[in-house]
């Protein structure tokens, strides 16, 4: 994979609503994630994967043909990313401008993005799948292009070519196609499938992005090599895995997930997210079958709650479902231990020097809500706080044994 990421100094310049204060942070996230063995699964076609600010044609142009001769080599997927500004003028072809291109861009002082992949598309037969995605200003007519002339010479070799862009034939705005993208990479999405495919990535995008609209041109010739054939991907889900994601790694994934795979915020979801970063204990409500398990558990997705609490809504580290057979024989706290073990981290470590301080034999004196849990968490250090979810409360009878 390759990430190109490029100002425009004399245009940001002139106009201040135009830089993007954001651009390198958004540039190196992006391909840190791509490269991250959990989410993207790539490895550099260029560099370290990225080029940052080139300050001519030739340096995008060299970097650009080198990750296709290295995907080639590797009969390996390519992805190429374009984050920066974007030009075009009617009846002529869509320029990505770099740092040094002048107020007004030709082939010779911005990249012919366009052009320039498509020319190399054909040269490079040997690369299975491409998927082109491109942050920019009228990046739509990028698109239109590879439609009209590449594309069709990758159908006629049987090859997969996606392209996902962040708006049509009109401006996108400081980069928050970028730092949404980032932001699913990142966290999955809970109700997409296992791998990020181009076509649900630009779905969910066009729901979230304020006004621009994303594109997106996809065909899949059948050759594809990665672990789901005939789909191309941009990403794993990182929301169905295990290992980071507390909700998937529920001994009750299958209820709880199902139930969250079509589900609709309601409006009470932000309020409730906002009461639970503020307070230590929040108990949600209701009559049996209105839904108090799925938005209770949809505090656990920050691509459920509403964009201004995402961010910064606690981390939920523990959904546990409780029952009075669960929580008398001391299930309940244990699925609790163990999963506090896997996502809150430094509480293995905190467990073992509690171990180390309480013998054997007085722990199994101890409730397992002490032994197992209150005490080891009382000698973690102070961090930032965390949650846990616990849905049944009603169903548990005698709390007074275990507590």
């Amino acid at each position: 994979m390759l990430v190109v990421a490029s100002h425009w100094d004399v245009r940001e310049r002139k106009k201040e609503e135009d830089r993007l204060v954001r651009l390198e942070p958004y540039a190196n996230e992006l391909t840190e994630l791509l490269l991250d063995p959990k989410r993207g699964l790539y490895v550099p076609a260029y560099s370290d994967g990225l080029l940052l600010n080139p300050r001519t044609v030739s340096e995008v142009t060299d970097a650009v043909e080198e990750a296709f001769r290295e995907a080639q080599s590797a009969r390996a997927s390519l992805l190429l990313g374009f984050l920066g500004h974007g030009f075009h003028r009617k009846g002529a072809d869509f320029l990505f401008p770099i740092s040094s291109t002048p107020a007004t861009p030709g082939p010779e002082t911005a990249f012919d993005l366009p052009g320039e992949v498509g020319r190399m598309t054909k040269r490079y037969g040997g690369v299975p799948e491409l998927a082109l995605v491109v942050d920019g200003c009228f990046s739509g007519h990028a698109l239109l292009a590879a439609v009209e002339g590449w594309i069709r010479t990758a159908m006629q070799a049987g090859r997969t070519v996606e392209v996902l862009t962040s708006s049509n034939d009109r401006v996108s705005y400081d980069l928050q196609f970028s730092r949404i993208l980032n932001r699913l990479v990142r966290h999955g999405d809970i109700r997409l499938e296992p791998f990020l495919e181009t076509k649900e990535v630009h779905l969910t995008l066009q729901t979230l992005l304020q006004g621009q609209i994303p594109q997106a041109v996809s065909f899949n010739g059948g050759t594809s090599s990665r672990r789901v054939p005939s789909k191309s991907w941009i990403a794993r889900n990182v929301a169905h895995d295990r290992k980071l994601s507390v909700l998937a790694g529920s001994p009750d994934q299958r209820v709880l997930v199902a139930a969250l795979r079509h589900f609709q915020p309601p409006v009470e979801l932000g309020r409730i997210a906002r009461l639970v970063r503020l307070n230590r204990l929040v108990a949600v409500v209701g009559a049996m079958g209105t839904g108090k398990t799925t938005i209770a558990t949809a505090l656990a997705r920050p691509e459920l709650l509403p964009e201004d609490e995402a961010d910064t809504a606690a981390t939920v580290c523990a959904v546990v479902r409780l029952s009075d057979a669960g929580w008398t024989s001391g299930t309940a706290v244990g699925q609790l231990a163990r999963q506090l073990g896997r996502y809150l981290p430094g509480f293995d470590a905190a467990r073992r020097a509690y171990e180390a301080r309480v013998p054997e034999a007085r722990r199994a004196l101890l409730p397992s809500t002490v032994a197992e849990v209150a005490g080891p968490l009382g000698l973690m250090e102070a961090r930032e706080p965390v949650r846990v979810v616990l849905d049944g409360l009603d169903q548990v009878k005698t709390p007074f044994l275990l507590a």
